[in-house]
Parts: structure tokens; sequence; C-alpha cells
């Protein structure tokens, strides 16, 4: 995960952090590809290679030559390369390196304070995704309790402020957005965006309460929370489901008296835990499998208590319950320590 304002502990940002994929142009282009810190972190644009360390230092090669580390300090989060340039934020200040003559110089300085006067907290900003000759900013803002989305022309200098919301992923040239501030343990409302020539254009909303979109196979999966509150009772339940990369053709795929919240894909096939409450409103956990059509559902092991799951890999899925590391066996449902 990664924010820029770092002080925020609440902040999801799971929509804001989540890495961007798709939304890229072929090398041959002169186009502008996201280089991510924890994501896709090795990119090629022209006749160079791009390659960005979890500590935030750059490495450029190119074709024949050898590697050359960029003059610009470690602790970037995100950059924007291109064939040619890049660009990449140094706290609210949108900054370019070009990388023939070595050249890093101050673009474009954004407020970082927030309308909230009395908050200390500051705006922070970030390369959220990229397409053609646009790059996409978010900004987020803890004292504010909201994040920003904005179009950026490296040919004009211009900015242009899209929607209030952050990136959350990208396929082709539609983007997903979060459009709710939260913490990582809420629903928020996913609105699905078409890129246009001078900006987006929302093509309609995903989900009122979900969780996060996943795309997997050219289509969106997601689950939508329709809990019910009603007096002192709560009653939990959700669907999963599914549309095309241009948002038709939703359907629901499964219904579950639980809260399905993380999908993972493994196989084709998906995987995620069902909370529900027990008579003494506990919340008890299930992993289960479904297959992409919505057939074949079956539960693997009906003893999680963890909300998130690690990784799924060799027949087995991982997961952690915040002291311990675990992995349940696909087939048999057998759970085991894992390192």
């Amino acid at each position: 995960m990664k924010s820029i304002a770092t002080a925020l502990t609440t902040i999801v940002a799971a929509s804001v952090i989540i890495p961007c994929s798709g939304l890229t142009v072929s090398a041959k282009d002169s186009g502008y590809q996201i280089l991510e810190r924890y994501g896709n972190n090795k990119v090629t644009a022209g006749s160079y290679t791009y390659k960005l360390d979890k500590k935030g230092k750059l490495s450029i090669s190119s074709k024949g030559g050898t590697a050359k580390t960029a003059a610009l300090k470690p602790g970037i989060d995100d950059i924007a390369v291109s064939s040619k340039d890049l660009y990449y934020f140094r706290d609210n200040i949108l900054m370019r390196y070009t990388v023939k003559s070595g050249k890093n110089e101050k673009i474009k300085t954004f407020s970082d304070k927030p309308k909230n006067g009395d908050s200390g907290d500051k705006v922070g900003y970030f390369l959220s995704a990229s397409y053609g000759d646009s790059i996409y900013i978010t900004s987020e803002s803890f004292a504010d309790w909201e994040c920003n989305t904005y179009l950026f022309k490296p040919g004009s200098g211009k900015t242009k402020k899209l929607f209030n919301g952050a990136v959350h992923k990208t396929c082709g040239k539609y983007i997903i957005a979060d459009m709710e501030y939260r913490t990582d343990v809420s629903p928020t409302t996913y609105d699905l965006y078409k890129i246009t020539s001078d900006g987006v254009k929302k093509v309609r909303n995903l989900s009122k309460s979900s969780y996060g979109v996943y795309i997997s196979g050219g289509k969106y999966f997601y689950s939508t929370v329709t809990e019910d509150y009603s007096g002192k009772k709560t009653k939990r339940g959700s669907k999963i489901m599914v549309c095309d990369a241009d948002g038709k053709n939703a359907k629901t795929i499964k219904e579950l008296k639980g809260n399905a919240e993380f999908l993972h894909f493994y196989k084709d096939k998906i995987y995620f835990i069902e909370h529900s409450e027990d008579s003494s409103g506990d919340y008890t956990g299930r992993l289960c499998e479904l297959g992409k059509d919505g057939k074949g559902f079956r539960v693997i092991s009906s003893k999680i208590s963890v909300f998130d799951l690690d990784k799924i890999s060799g027949g087995k899925v991982y997961y952690g319950d915040g002291s311990s590391n675990y992995s349940v066996d696909i087939k048999t449902g057998k759970i085991s320590k894992a390192k």
C-alpha cells in the first residue's frame, strides 16, 4: 500500500493505492506509462527501460547501454515515463526529468493547504494513471476527507479537474473511480468513466457500496454489499456481480447471506471470505470458491476469521490473523501454519 499523506493511518485509500493497470501505451508510441513503486516497477518506453525499486530509487537503461541512476532523490512513489522524459511529484510540486539531457525542472506547484485551515495536515498528490499524452493526477486530503482527480496535459501544461474521487483501477480507455474518501474497513461507491479527448465521461455507477472492483479476463467483478440496518438489528448480505469492460451486461452471479468483501482469482475461479454474524454478534467467516460464471459454489473452510486474503499459490490460499500466517489447501480445506 502507498499513500502520499503518510500520517493518514486510516485512509484507504484502497482506492487511491491500488496500482493502475491496463491504461498504458505500447513502447513504440510516445505516450506516457505509469511506473509504480509498489506495483508495475519496470517499464520500457522507446529505447529506455525504467525501473523503480521499493525505496523509490529510479534507474534507467538504454538499448545496448548500461543502467544509470537519474538525478532524482529517492522516495518517489509513481512516475509517468515516456520515450523522452518523465514526470513525478516531489511533495506538491510536479517535476519533469528529461532523460537525454539529465535536466530536472519544476513544472507546476499545487496547493498543499486543505480547505480546513485548522488542520496541520497537507494535501498530497500523486500520478494515478496515464493514456497517450495525458497524465492523471489524484490528490488526497485527510483534513478535508476528500480525494480529487485531475487531467494534466504535458504539451500545454494545463490542468483540468475531472471528478471528486480517486483512480481505483484502469482498463484500456476506462477508469474505475473510488468516489468516496474512506477508511480501509468501510465500503464505498465506484463509478466507471471513459477517457475522452478532453478528460473523461461518466459511463455508469458500478456499485454504491463495495470494497473493491477487480479486473479478470477483460471483465469487472465486484461484490455489492446489501446490508440493511433496521432498528437495533443489521441484516448482512451481498451480491457478487460482473460486467463487461465498457460497463454493459451487468449481472449478479451469486447472492450471499454474508458479506463477500474481497475477491481473488486463481485458475479461472473466484475465492473470497464470506463474513456473517453469529447469535452473539461475533463475526464468523468461511473461505469460498465460485466459478466466474456463478456456478460451482462451494465452501472450502468455515474456520476463517480474517477479513482479507494474502495470496493464492500452489493450490493454497494464504492469509494472516494479525499474529500468525496460515495456508488453506483448496482441495481439502486443511489449515496449516505458514511462514
